[in-house]
């Protein structure tokens, strides 16, 4: 099965300046079918889930492990486009917390980092 990758202009700088602090793991589409979707699941990993994220377009991928999701936009070449931006303040923001889960629930589904930040308030 082939699969095919576009990267934002700024994806290198961003994982060159987060993996300073933070172990990046980068999955592809998911291959083991789950109720016919294709799905990521981070437990093959073998780590801590507190100490994972996941940051993904698409609900389907990560269906297992719900509450480790920063749910992004679709990238589609857009010049406009500030994922990887959030995503880096996101990260600066979560350092104080010991289990990612509780940073991802304050930040995206409280008023943590969301009005720190000025992002949006995503419902996961």
């Amino acid at each position: 099965m082939n699969f095919y990758v576009l990267k934002g202009s700024e994806v290198d700088f961003f994982l060159e300046e987060i993996n300073k602090k933070h172990e990046v793991v980068i999955f592809t589409a998911g291959l083991k079918e789950v109720n016919g979707k294709f799905v990521k699941d981070l437990s093959v990993m073998g780590t801590d889930l507190g100490r994972v994220v996941i940051d993904d377009d698409n609900p389907n991928a990560y269906s297992l492990q719900s509450e480790n999701v920063i749910h992004m936009r679709p990238f589609v070449e857009d010049s406009e486009d500030r994922e990887l931006e959030k995503l880096a303040r996101f990260f600066e923001w979560c350092e104080r917390f010991e289990d990612m889960r509780v940073a991802v629930k304050q930040c995206f589904n409280g008023n943590g980092c969301a009005g720190d930040y000025g992002f949006v308030q995503l419902k996961l």
